[in-house]
């Protein structure tokens, strides 16, 4: 392992050279900068265990240098050095996040504890770092979050679907991931090149269903003055997401039988037979075996989909990996949001642990973005 490199700012030289002297055969790498400004290029380019950073400095003061280096790199340890001590200002210094004061003339005895304490937080806080990225990589899927067993079972049929066009019904309760499971399909298969094309039956008018998915020919109908090319037809070569499709007309579901037993299909309003080649990701909230029972959904429609089923089970199934997902969704929002927030107290997981979340994945989601807008 390098010896930990120290930044001294300070604008007064012999300041510098006493204090670098006296660094060096500790076992410390020094740089130096004279300026705010030249401390925030050296911070930007470097990785330093501490600054040393005086208050008082040209142009830019350390209040300043010391927001800006931690609003850009949150885990540095900067301990502030002044002539001119006051109790407000080792407070300001607290709040604003350094991690201690020392007041000139240095007693270097007394100053050397502090540098120690403070290069072993900077150790801990990096090697805690390269431990959640570790852990990530080695539970993540693209984008989904997760090392329960339930989850690792979810990421190994997701591999097993990279080589081959088998059509694919995920189903699961709102919120719990089914399009990012959708989407972690396509972009690790043959057909990652081509975007993934979506269209959620849930979310159109019924009438405007066959359009979007099909498309029309001009003069189908009164407002179709230009032919208009489906979701089918444009997700030639990539795959298409139909989300809700429980939720997808009988007529329709005529259609689609057809088009997932030859590729085959027509425009609305068409009359020329046109062919696709598109992979079919279905996705659903419904008990499709249900709808078949009831007879809200076609039966031979279900078992054409349903050739690879995946389940994503409700968050509160598995719940060891609301740490791990709280903890990310953490990090993206208080980066989103510009707040200095790095974890989540014991209490807090212990209450987002102890919750059902009736709106799953997506609800936890929510909290945390919620928390980090409140935060202060």
């Amino acid at each position: 392992m390098s010896n930990p490199k120290i930044l001294i700012v300070d604008d007064e030289p012999e300041a510098r050279y006493q204090l670098s002297r006296f660094l060096r055969p500790k076992g410390y790498e020094v740089d130096e900068a004279s300026s705010g400004e030249q401390a925030l290029d050296k911070i930007g380019q470097a990785l330093y265990s501490v600054v040393l950073l005086d208050l008082r400095l040209p142009t830019m003061d350390g209040f300043e240098v010391l927001r800006k280096t931690l609003a850009r790199y949150p885990d540095t340890c900067i301990i502030m050095i002044t002539g001119y001590p006051d109790t407000e200002k080792i407070k300001k210094a607290l709040s604003l996040g350094a991690f201690d004061f020392f007041e000139k003339p240095i007693k270097y005895n007394y100053l050397l504890p502090k540098i120690e304490n403070a290069v072993n937080r900077f150790n801990f806080k990096l090697q805690s770092m390269y431990q959640n990225e570790e852990s990530l990589q080695q539970y993540k899927f693209d984008k989904i979050i997760g090392k329960s067993d339930a989850m690792k079972k979810i990421f190994t049929l997701i591999a097993k679907l990279t080589q081959n066009d088998t059509t694919v019904l995920i189903t699961g309760e709102s919120g719990t991931g089914k399009n990012m499971v959708a989407s972690a399909i396509h972009y690790n298969s043959v057909r990652a090149d081509k975007a993934l094309m979506t269209i959620n039956c849930g979310t159109i008018e019924e009438s405007l269903i066959a359009s979007d998915l099909f498309g029309h020919e001009r003069g189908a109908f009164t407002s179709a003055d230009k032919l208009r090319r489906g979701k089918i037809e444009r997700a030639e070569n990539s795959t298409l997401c139909i989300d809700e499709v429980g939720e997808l007309p009988g007529h329709l579901q005529v259609k689609l039988l057809q088009f997932l037993q030859d590729r085959t299909f027509e425009r609305v309003g068409g009359e020329t037979i046109l062919t696709a080649n598109v992979r079919i990701i279905a996705c659903t909230n419904k008990n499709l075996a249900d709808a078949v029972k009831n007879h809200s959904f076609r039966e031979d429609l279900f078992y054409r989909l349903n050739v690879f089923p995946i389940h994503i089970p409700p968050l509160r199934e598995h719940k060891d990996d609301i740490p791990l997902l709280a903890t990310q969704f953490l990090k993206k929002f208080a980066a989103a949001k510009k707040k200095s927030i790095h974890s989540i107290t014991d209490r807090a997981m212990d209450l987002l642990l102890d919750y059902s979340y009736p709106g799953n994945t997506r609800e936890l989601e929510n909290v945390i973005e919620r928390a980090c807008i409140v935060e202060e």
